[in-house]
């Protein structure tokens, strides 16, 4: 029977890397092939934009570096985060997987990350990015919470 829990562990863990991998990759291909005019909405000083689709050759906001330092920063990167995961198989490092995948996937495809969505004067950005940031500030906040229990909160005051 172990090997039938250990089935649905991989199963549960790779179907979610393909959905958020595949909704990814489909917001891309969309914004790509409709080629819409961009959509912009704004509320006071907050501005949301969908724009037409940049191709980001960098990294994080479009800083640039030489391929061997990113593949090296990439795979020590991608290494202690699987190796996180197996220690506490938090949904917030899977999210962070599934968006790494998924702009490796454009750089290995279109040799570039494809990003269309703008938020006031902040860089362009897509949803891989949303799930590796987001999967990123939760982990770190819920593990801060976890390992700063409210007793150890009280006792330092």
């Amino acid at each position: 029977m172990p090997e039938i829990t250990t089935f649905k562990k991989f199963s549960k863990f790779f179907g979610w890397i393909f959905f958020l991998v595949g909704l990814d990759q489909f917001s891309k291909y969309l914004f790509l092939r409709l080629s819409l005019n961009p959509v912009f909405l704004e509320k006071n000083f907050f501005h949301f934009f969908i724009q037409n689709p940049v191709c980001n050759v960098g990294i994080t906001w479009g800083v640039e570096i030489k391929k061997w330092p990113f593949t090296l920063l990439w795979v020590l990167a991608f290494t202690l985060i699987i190796w996180q995961y197996q220690k506490t198989k938090s949904f917030y490092l899977l999210l962070v997987i599934a968006g790494a995948i998924s702009n490796l996937l454009d750089r290995f495809f279109k040799n570039c990350v494809i990003d269309f969505i703008r938020i006031s004067s902040f860089p362009v950005f897509n949803l891989a990015d949303i799930f590796i940031s987001g999967g990123c500030f939760l982990f770190l906040f819920f593990h801060y919470l976890k390992t700063n229990s409210k007793t150890n909160f009280l006792s330092s005051r």
